[in-house]
């Protein structure tokens, strides 16, 4: 997913001169709430005039991070609950993890 690629590296360039530790766990748990995000407007269809915007912020502060995912969906996505070996649907429970 192009969206959600872009979201890795520009949340690793802004992540690594803060918490190289901690880039990778970062860039995760980004491309899960943008890709969630992606897959909820896509379902909505075309907005008039266009696409449904997602947006993603980064907001470092001296001990924490936040991360934010915004989109038009009109509710949260909700979690699946599949096996260990399905090929998706295990966003949200990587997402309550961190962080670790």
């Amino acid at each position: 997913m192009i969206i959600s690629a872009g979201a890795r590296r520009v949340t690793e360039s802004v992540v690594v001169d803060v918490d190289a530790e901690h880039v990778a766990d970062v860039v995760l748990v980004v491309s899960e709430l943008i890709t969630n995000a992606v897959r909820e407007v896509a379902k909505l269809g075309p907005a008039c005039g266009g696409a449904r915007p997602v947006r993603l912020a980064v907001d470092i502060r001296d001990r924490w991070m936040y991360l934010y995912a915004v989109d038009t969906a009109p509710a949260l996505p909700r979690e699946a609950h599949r096996g260990p070996l399905a090929g998706s649907g295990r966003g949200i429970p990587i997402i309550k993890l961190w962080p670790r």
